[in-house]
């Protein structure tokens, strides 16, 4: 069973939240080379850097400038571990608090989310959007195909995004709780689609919500909800008929659920 509904996409994005403190800490030191000299002086560390070698011409060797970058923690990491692993904490509490310099699309996902993923097989899902229909017709195209980066995806661009990846969503029992924002409307966008799909359900700190996480392209049976002729939500069918409208969301979640495999061959799905 969960091969069969479990692609490698999701599988690495659990293993990705998943990973220890240890494994987080691990490589650290390598993307964030360029905060070793802050570290040193907050953390009031005397530590001369060396220097690069240098061969010449005729044979001998000589100093150039001090070592940086990936160069310089390689060399910690083989010839001063302690320091190395010292550096490497210093980060990930900085990270863990968003205590860096670095703008807040560029902290890592983990430091967005809970660390105990669920896993979500073949269920209905809903994504707000404010163009249901596009979705509809041609799946979710686009999303965030770096897993890194998918704690705060509303500050990336367009490039980021365009080549597909994965997206959020909310089961149908929690957009019920969370995805209002107030007087009849949504989070995040003014249509919906529903869809099955798995992914990854997880707690997002700073939204203060849980989340599905799933790749775009197994999206399955996706079904536009948008507004209707005499109602604020409808579902239609491949004709451009109104199935089944009403004023309440709910509502129109509940009836397309109970009802898909009767209509199933009338709805404008992917």
């Amino acid at each position: 069973m969960l091969k069969e509904y479990i692609n490698s996409d999701v599988v690495s994005l659990k293993k990705y939240f998943e990973a220890s403190d240890k494994q987080k800490k691990e490589f650290l030191p390598f993307e964030y080379s360029y905060f070793f000299e802050d570290f040193l002086v907050e953390e009031n560390i005397e530590f001369d850097i060396p220097k690069e070698k240098i061969e010449y011409g005729d044979g001998t060797t000589g100093d150039g400038d001090n070592l940086s970058g990936y160069e310089l923690i390689e060399f910690l990491y083989n010839n001063n571990k302690e320091l190395f692993d010292n550096f490497s904490d210093y980060l990930f509490r900085k990270l863990f608090h968003h205590e860096l310099p670095i703008s807040d699309s560029e902290y890592p996902a983990w430091t967005y989310f809970g660390s105990n993923p669920e896993i979500i097989k073949n269920q209905w899902l809903i994504h707000f959007t404010n163009d249901a229909q596009s979705i509809a017709k041609n799946g979710f195209k686009y999303g965030v195909n770096d897993m890194t980066k998918l704690g705060l995806t509303t500050s990336l661009g367009e490039f980021e995004k365009k080549y597909g990846g994965y997206n959020f969503a909310y089961t149908l029992k929690d957009f019920r709780r969370y995805g209002y924002s107030g007087y009849g409307k949504f989070k995040y966008g003014k249509e919906a689609v529903v869809f099955n799909a798995s992914g990854i359900k997880l707690w997002h700190h700073g939204d203060q919500e849980p989340q599905v996480i799933f790749y775009g392209n197994t999206a399955k049976n996706i079904i536009p909800i948008t507004s209707g002729d005499n109602a604020n939500w409808a579902l239609y069918g491949k004709r451009g008929n109104v199935i089944y409208e009403n004023d309440d969301l709910e509502k129109v979640v509940e009836w397309l659920v109970k009802n898909y495999l009767q209509y199933k061959n009338q709805f404008l799905i992917k």
